[in-house]
């Protein structure tokens, strides 16, 4: 059986399906791929649309952290500072091991990228990187 509906009650149910529509195309799931993971070192790549971390909720993650930003926005706060940290394409944000942050705003309106690196230190270091020969690239000249 059909039941016809006044005009006024059609459009407001065609706004609902519109706003629930637009909704969904704010948010959606988060892509998470590992690239690499050891003992040691986690890289993973993150894909996300307009999600945030629920408030006053922060990631409890026992290591340090590089957050490498590809495209989009990211907003970080870190547990017990009073500013954010605001990224944009090409920024990076570091984490030490005791440290604790969350992803306070991340772009609605597109797709945010950004790569993590997770790693633990054994208290050594790492050689600096000799590939391009012997000059010294550490200076602006």
């Amino acid at each position: 059986m059909v039941t016809l509906r006044d005009s006024t009650e059609c459009g407001e149910m065609f706004r609902a399906a519109e706003r629930l529509g637009r909704d969904a195309a704010r948010t959606r799931p988060p892509l998470i791929e590992t690239i690499a993971d050891d003992a040691n070192v986690k890289i993973e790549r993150f894909l996300v649309r307009g999600l945030t971390s629920p408030p006053d909720e922060y990631a409890d993650e026992p290591s340090h952290e590089v957050i490498i930003l590809l495209k989009g926005r990211l907003v970080l706060e870190y547990a017990g500072r009073d500013e954010k940290v605001t990224l944009k394409p090409g920024d990076y944000a570091v984490k030490g091991s005791d440290e604790k942050t969350r992803a306070d705003a991340i772009a609605e309106d597109e797709e945010t990228e950004w790569i993590k690196v997770s790693y633990r230190t054994s208290g050594g270091s790492y050689p600096d990187f000799t590939g391009f020969g012997e000059r010294d690239y550490s200076s602006s000249s």
